[in-house]
């Protein structure tokens, strides 16, 4: 029987899925130490990660892994050149999740704009006092500046151009013809765009 370790919190529907996989032991270690899954790694063949660091000494303990999945599209998290060196393939989720990350940054976006936590947390008093201060304000017609124009980037784009917004992509790994070619501004490198953008949104490695 093979055992997959689950490193960190993961929708239910997860551990329904794999309850009926019998021929599938699991742990689940809720959002562990380095050290916790260091030590949980003898034994274990699958790890799903989500933001614990996995480095070469999780890497040496791992007798028996046979790959290293992150529940997500980066891998700033896991060493990836030592478990190259142990022969352990580090997957990505690809696609799958590009539209709820897409649509939770524009949540934040559209929160932050209306000063919906705020107003949230007055309503909840019944603190009606800054009804007329009139900080909040519209996305449409606000300029943003997207960094990097990959699977989530090309989503957010496409939802600030349907709200009306000026659209402006830095991405120095994108040729300039296909992000014009969607009908966006395109500049090599977000500092020349600075002084114009209301708003930035960042969709790279490291952010």
């Amino acid at each position: 029987m093979a055992k997959l370790l689950l490193a960190g919190q993961f929708h239910p529907d997860v551990q329904t899925l794999l309850a009926d996989r019998p021929d599938v032991e699991v742990e689940i270690l809720v959002e562990p130490t380095e050290q916790q899954l260091i030590d949980a790694m003898p034994g274990v063949d699958g790890l799903v990660l989500r933001t614990t660091t996995f480095g070469a000494e999780a890497c040496a303990k791992a007798d028996r892994l046979k790959v290293i999945s992150r529940h997500g599209v980066g891998y700033d998290n896991v060493d990836v050149e030592a478990a190259t060196a142990h022969g352990l393939p580090v997957a990505v989720v690809g696609e799958a999740n590009s539209n709820a990350v897409c649509e939770h940054a524009f949540m934040l976006m559209l929160a932050t704009m209306k000063d919906a936590l705020l107003s949230d947390r007055d309503t909840r008093k019944a603190d009606y006092s800054r009804r007329g201060a009139a900080t909040a304000g519209e996305v449409s017609g606000k300029t943003i500046l997207i960094v990097g124009f990959g699977r989530i980037g090309t989503r957010m784009a496409r939802r600030c151009a349907a709200f009306d917004m000026s659209v402006i992509v830095a991405d120095p790994y994108v040729p300039r013809r296909v992000v014009q070619g969607h009908g966006y501004k395109y500049v090599e490198d977000f500092r020349d765009a600075l002084d114009r953008a209301d708003i930035i949104s960042l969709h790279r490695p490291g952010n």
